[in-house]
């Protein structure tokens, strides 16, 4: 009987290739969480280049900082959430480094790149510093407690934020960028005047600046009891020469034409306190400007303050919102320490 020996000859390739085929293959799953995770990433990074945006708007057209307040509020929650959600601490670092040069890539131009070279290491140097003083808070503690740990992020954050966007607004800062624009400071005017009208129905707060002049002129000489038992004409012979008195002194003190006297309060009182920054810069220079700029800084950061909260809370209802859609879950584990301890 002839045996076939040609299997004998079979190359050893073919063998381990057979072998391989019989051994099942592991399929890389991805679950729920790898893309909500992509998906804080590419938000955050989104987020960070509207900023940017808008804050560039702000620069060269003086657009409102309320929008940008609110996708900050949204930048902030994200990046918080990211402190859970984003396990790999490379990638981490690598999405807080590009939010921060999507936000400055937009903002920066010709006028204020060299200003950049500060503000891109300062902002960078924030929000790492706020990272780890949150991680540090996770690894220390025995429950997941969100706003408590996310807090130092979102502080630092705010503050990062706010003190480069004060360092790139240093080339383009003007007396009149130095106050709140026209339409804000009438809008606060407007306000003030409606609570003093209510104590003073007899002054005349929200006219021009003439029947400002006249009606306090009347208000005052009302008060004495000489003005009022005069005749009518008499009394409005006495308001015109008070009232003349009056024009001489604002002219004088806040340095108004008689041209401006026709124009409204709201606007004079504008114009008064854009000479007056004027004045004081001229006056003490650079002095001037870095007192200006501390305190716009923490102006800022005060508001910036609430928005963090608010973009805390955001993160705190959104990190439910994944336990409760079950994307993530909370487990316990143990850990071994070394200790020292005396002997």
């Amino acid at each position: 009987m002839i045996r076939d020996l040609s299997s004998l000859h079979k190359p050893k390739s073919e063998d381990a290739e057979n072998f391989a085929a019989q051994v099942p293959q592991e399929k890389t799953e991805r679950t729920g969480g790898f893309y909500v995770a992509l998906a804080l990433d590419g938000l955050t990074l989104a987020f960070a280049l509207w900023m940017g945006v808008l804050y560039a708007n702000f620069l060269t057209r003086g657009e409102s900082l309320l929008a940008l307040a609110l996708v900050a509020t949204a930048f902030g929650a994200c990046l918080s959430l990211g402190l859970y959600l984003v396990k790999n601490t490379l990638r981490r670092a690598g999405i807080i480094a590009g939010s921060t040069i999507g936000f400055f890539i937009f903002a920066l131009s010709s006028e204020n790149i060299s200003f950049g070279f500060v503000a891109v290491p300062v902002t960078l140097l924030l929000i790492f510093w706020g990272e780890a003083l949150a991680r540090a808070r996770i690894a220390n503690s025995i429950r997941v407690r969100f706003l408590h740990d996310a807090r130092p992020l979102l502080a630092k954050t705010a503050t990062a934020l706010v003190a480069g966007g004060v360092i790139l607004f240093i080339p383009h800062w003007t007396p009149a960028r130095a106050f709140f624009s026209q339409p804000s400071f009438d809008s606060l005017i407007g306000v003030a005047a409606g609570t003093l009208e209510r104590l003073y129905s007899e002054i005349n707060f929200k006219g021009t600046l003439e029947e400002f002049e006249q009606s306090f002129a009347r208000y005052q000489l009302s008060r004495t009891a000489d003005f009022r038992r005069l005749p009518p004409a008499r009394q409005e012979e006495v308001v015109r020469n008070v009232t003349a008195s009056l024009k001489e002194e604002f002219g004088k003190a806040l340095r108004v034409s008689p041209s401006e006297e026709r124009a409204s309060l709201s606007s004079v009182l504008y114009k008064v306190t854009l000479r007056s920054v004027g004045d004081l810069q001229t006056q003490f220079g650079p002095g001037f400007l870095a007192v200006w700029l501390i305190a716009l800084f923490f102006a800022l950061r005060a508001v910036a303050v609430v928005f963090s909260w608010i973009a805390g809370f955001l993160a705190h209802f959104l990190f439910h919102f994944f336990l409760v859609a079950k994307v993530i879950r909370f487990r316990g584990e143990t850990e071994t320490r070394e200790v020292v301890e005396y002997v």
